[in-house]
């Protein structure tokens, strides 16, 4: 989150990944695997989810923040696809307890995708699996744009959303809030 001049007033790294559960904030379901080697410049280790019943949950405000898109705001991870053709939603990051939560998702058609109540941002390039990717999502009230950054480079957006998202108290990694089935992420994630 960002001041409107652009300087930072907080940051939140979550830092997924590093040491045992009891290390790490969160609250664990499933049995996300912890300590995997990552392959990213830094080393160390990410989070592998069997796209099954895998996720991590921060509970605000005792576990993490609260997030807020009432300002600028931004969603930043390393993904890794452990397979594509999957032919369903898998589920990245989810803002949720607000009204119109926030989404990241992988679509059925293997692309990355933002969405909250009616309005979806999609990428248009559809993503290989066993790849680590870079995603950026970023948003802001003023203007109300969200663009979707893939290692780098604009991958889909500006998108003015037509409903406005709350403030939601927790958020889920790996899964979304509702329970449709075959949502969960199957992969990797890193430095969220």
């Amino acid at each position: 989150q960002a001041s409107t001049d652009g300087s930072p007033i907080a940051v939140q790294d979550q830092n997924i990944g590093r040491g045992g559960v009891g290390a790490t904030p969160g609250t664990y379901s499933g049995s996300p695997t912890l300590g995997l080697q990552s392959p990213l410049p830094r080393g160390g280790t990410c989070v592998g989810f069997d796209g099954t019943n895998d996720y991590i949950g921060y509970f605000a405000p005792s576990e993490g923040p609260t997030f807020n898109p009432s300002l600028y705001w931004s969603f930043e991870a390393w993904v890794w696809l452990h397979a594509s053709g999957m032919g369903t939603i898998r589920t990245i990051w989810w803002s949720c307890n607000g009204s119109n939560p926030i989404r990241v998702r992988v679509s059925a058609a293997d692309q990355f995708i933002v969405e909250n109540g009616t309005n979806t941002l999609t990428d248009a390039t559809v993503r290989a699996s066993a790849t680590w990717y870079h995603i950026v999502v970023t948003g802001q009230s003023a203007s109300g744009d969200w663009r979707v950054y893939v290692n780098g480079a604009l991958a889909a957006g500006p998108l003015t959303p037509t409903v406005t998202s709350t403030a939601g108290t927790d958020m889920l990694f790996g899964k979304p809030a509702e329970t449709p089935p075959n949502t969960y992420w199957f992969g990797r994630m890193d430095e969220i």
